[in-house]
């Protein structure tokens, strides 16, 4: 997966700052990392309280205030191997 031109640590970075931003205003409003690789994932799951396979997605004509969860879509390959 291509996720660059910037490494994991500084893309985490930056992430944990708009979350921590989002969160002083909002700890309710959903929050997804879209397109990110599993690694990510896993790292933001416990601050975003959803996963790479269970998420309230924010990218489409559909999306508006109030929608919920997917449920769970799929699930990464690395978590089966883990298991």
């Amino acid at each position: 997966m291509h996720t660059g031109p910037l490494p994991h640590a500084v893309r985490a970075e930056i992430y944990g700052f708009c979350v921590d931003e989002i969160r002083r205003h909002d700890r309710e409003v959903p929050v997804f990392l879209s397109t990110e690789t599993p690694e990510m994932w896993r790292q933001f799951a416990p601050r975003l309280g959803m996963s790479a396979g269970d998420y309230v997605c924010a990218c489409g004509p559909q999306c508006v205030p109030g929608l919920h969860r997917h449920g769970p879509l799929w699930q990464p390959v690395e978590t089966l191997v883990q298991q």
